[in-house]
């Protein structure tokens, strides 16, 4: 009987391990708002942001462009124009894909103590050993003029 309790303290110790190490980018969203793109920081950290984008989910891996947002402050959301994600200079192998739009695909989150996160649509959030990113074209971050940042009324939740 002692050991089955010993086992459960240790397992509840490790989830709540987990939870931990997880908490700020649980906290961190993205979604769209008309033809706008939101990235919510609903910790009480700020966050390096990477926004991934491409041309649609039939493109090759190849097409997938990260756009550096910067650091997302604290309690905050940040509202980016979402045209500012294609990419200016396109491969022109991609053009025989015939699309109309490029749509934001995820985020990838720095938090406060280094941990590399993924978040990508309809997909739970992932730790990364590294940086996703590295492997893909970085693009640079978007004027700070086309950027707008907005207070969050919910923080921490």
């Amino acid at each position: 009987m002692a050991a089955e309790v010993a086992e459960d303290q240790l397992a509840q110790s490790q989830e709540e391990q987990v939870d931990e190490r997880r908490r700020q980018a649980s906290r961190i969203t993205f979604y769209q708002e008309g033809d706008k793109t939101v990235v919510a920081n609903r910790s009480f950290d700020p966050a390096g942001i990477w926004i991934s984008s491409g041309a649609s989910a039939s493109v090759p891996a190849k097409g997938l462009n990260y756009w550096w947002a910067g650091i997302i402050p604290p309690c905050v959301k940040a509202v980016f124009p979402f045209e500012g994600f294609q990419p200016r200079d396109r491969d022109k192998s991609l053009d025989k894909w015939k699309f109309e739009r490029w749509f934001v695909k995820g985020i990838e989150i720095v938090d406060a103590n280094g941990r590399s996160w993924q978040r990508n649509l309809g997909q739970p959030l992932v730790e990364l050993d590294g940086p996703g990113h590295i492997s893909n074209p970085v693009l640079p971050v978007l004027a700070s003029d086309q950027v707008t940042f907005v207070e969050l009324e919910q923080c921490g939740t």
